[in-house]
């Protein structure tokens, strides 16, 4: 089948809820899969002159629609109802289309997908790139599929910033990731000094993607754990001395209150993937549930925080 790319830059006061409205509505309009940028969202990249560029100068909001008798009847569609968000969601929006070769759309996003620093010592490197490594970084090489977590998305990023600075302070011996998707927390804990590292989703295909990456990267089959499960349901060990969640605030506060029964005390908790305007709900359930605060991490809009378990 082909497929057809929709580009959608927009500009919108408060552009993560513009993004996350379009996203929605594309995928109710038939595409197959989404791809988010936000300007300066990944830092800086290497070009291929070795100098360093921002990855993203707009909000954007890229999509992949069958390429079939529906798809101009679903653009127009979609043009009509990003038009009547135009005026309250949306300042302004330009939506461009092109068509790609006979692909299937989890393999059209690589093009979008490149080498990401991350933090003093970290990389991410999709399995398709090469990366020079003038600063000797550890690299994690990726190839995530159709699960979440490529280190495009500022909130990945700031959980490994955020993982690296709380290692740097103390090794854990065992790091859990809830809602681990591609595995990358996971791979990115191990690579900075974590023993065991185990992750958790609701998503076969997430642990699946997961169990490849942690594979490839030569993770021993020893050193990591993946169980299946909702937040903390089907977690099958406990006293992790750290645990990070890239996933939502409101999925965040409902995760905290159980972090006892799994975590050490005096463990460190990283909560991202929240959305700034949300940060003080999840602020509030750490403070019920007695953790201490460490610190408050803000880029392009959304929120990490870390925590120290009582």
């Amino acid at each position: 089948m082909k497929w057809m790319e929709i580009q959608i830059i927009f500009e919108a006061h408060e552009p993560q809820l513009a993004q996350e409205l379009i996203s929605y509505l594309v995928m109710d309009h038939g595409a197959e899969g989404v791809e988010v940028a936000t300007p300066g969202e990944t830092g800086m990249v290497r070009d291929g002159s070795g100098s360093t560029v921002p990855d993203s100068q707009d909000h954007c909001v890229t999509a992949f629609l069958p390429l079939d008798d529906l798809f101009e009847g679903r653009r127009q569609a979609l043009e009509q109802s990003l038009a009547e968000m135009q005026g309250s969601v949306l300042e302004h929006f330009s939506l461009s289309h092109s068509e790609q070769d006979d692909q299937p759309w989890e393999t059209a996003w690589k093009a979008h997908f490149h080498p990401v620093e991350i933090g003093r010592s970290l990389v991410i490197k999709p399995s398709w790139e090469g990366y020079e490594n003038p600063d000797s970084r550890m690299v994690i090489e990726l190839d995530p599929g159709m699960a979440f977590g490529t280190g495009t998305h500022p909130t990945t990023a700031i959980c490994l910033e955020m993982i690296e600075e709380a290692c740097g302070n103390q090794i854990p011996e065992r790091f859990l990731d809830v809602g681990t998707g591609s595995g990358i927390l996971m791979i990115g804990a191990y690579m900075l000094g974590a023993l065991t590292v185990c992750g958790c989703d609701n998503d076969m295909d997430a642990l699946a993607a997961a169990q490849k990456n942690l594979d490839h990267n030569q993770v021993p089959e020893k050193a990591y754990g993946l169980w299946l499960g909702d937040l903390l349901k089907g977690i099958r060990q406990g006293a992790f001395d750290m645990v990070a969640a890239n996933i939502t605030a409101e999925a965040n506060v409902m995760l905290i209150p159980g972090l006892s029964g799994i975590m050490a005390s005096g463990g460190i908790f990283v909560a991202s993937g929240i959305m700034a305007e949300k940060k003080d709900m999840v602020l509030e359930a750490l403070d019920t549930c007695r953790f201490s605060l460490d610190k408050v991490q803000e880029r392009g809009g959304w929120v990490g925080i870390a925590a120290r378990m009582p």
